[in-house]
């Protein structure tokens, strides 16, 4: 009997740090202030997925999105029925299309990354920000470690096959009051709406854009300037340099040509 218990005991504690190594990814987000995809990937069952690949040996790359970003892209009904039973197929899809299993690093950050779904991300950037899946990463290595690199982002990065289905579930109603990043504070579940970041983006773009046109246009008309002052200084010598003849006739009866310069 005592050998019984004894065997049941160390079952026991076996099963309890088995859990509690792989909840340990999911704990480090949630304690860095990525509540709301920490509590997301729990509730779709993700932990021990998740722990498997970063044990694997090799980097894995993250793209979190920050409270604010999930706020922005996902209104509260929109996760209540993202959580639902019958959906929790496509919500594991879209936690795990944030996961690389290897190293996207400033030095790679072009074309594309194949998440752990198989399903492409795009790596771009502009004068303003990194992009992974068109959306801004707000911080490069937000959390590092052996075997894992988080990359903050401000948004969440919905793959191609779940593009139509997630566009209802965006918030209707949009709020410029989050600051990006969000906040430090467990919201579980419950984050408040605020702009969108497509719209965001996009209004930081024109301006980029606008910017490069008026310095375009203000390089071209110094340009035109410049050759137009060439061309009056040209004109200017052309007519210092030009002579006029005249003639005259003197007292003697005799004719005289005078040569001028014609200022």
């Amino acid at each position: 009997m005592a050998q019984i218990a004894a065997r049941l005991m160390i079952l026991f504690l076996a099963s309890t740090c088995v859990s509690f190594t792989h909840a340990s990814f999911v704990n480090q987000l949630s304690a860095s202030g990525y509540t709301d995809f920490a509590n997301l990937l729990s509730h779709a069952g993700l932990e021990r997925e998740i722990d498997g690949m970063i044990a694997k040996g090799r980097t894995v790359t993250v793209f979190a999105p920050t409270n604010a970003g999930i706020a922005e892209h996902i209104s509260p009904v929109g996760l209540t029925t993202m959580v639902l039973p019958a959906n929790r197929a496509a919500l594991r899809q879209l936690l795990l299309h944030h996961f690389i299993p290897h190293s996207v690093s400033l030095f790679s950050w072009k074309g594309a990354a194949t998440s752990s779904t198989g399903s492409a991300i795009s790596l771009s950037m502009d004068a303003l920000y990194f992009y992974a899946g068109g959306v801004p990463v707000q911080e490069v290595n937000a959390l590092a470690a052996k075997n894992f690199v988080v990359h903050s982002v401000r948004g969440v990065i919905v793959p191609a096959p779940l593009a139509a289905s997630m566009r209802p579930l965006r918030p209707q109603a949009t709020s410029s009051a989050v600051v990006a990043g969000g906040s430090r504070q467990s919201r579980k579940m419950a984050p408040v709406k605020a702009a969108a970041v497509a719209e965001r983006r996009e209004d930081e773009l024109a301006a980029v854009a606008a910017a490069k046109a008026a310095a375009v246009a203000a390089e071209a008309e110094a340009k035109v300037s410049k050759v137009v002052a060439k061309l009056e200084t040209s004109r200017s010598k052309a007519t210092t340099h030009a002579t006029t003849s005249t003639t005259y006739a003197t007292t003697g009866g005799s004719v005289a040509t005078v040569t001028k310069a014609s200022v």
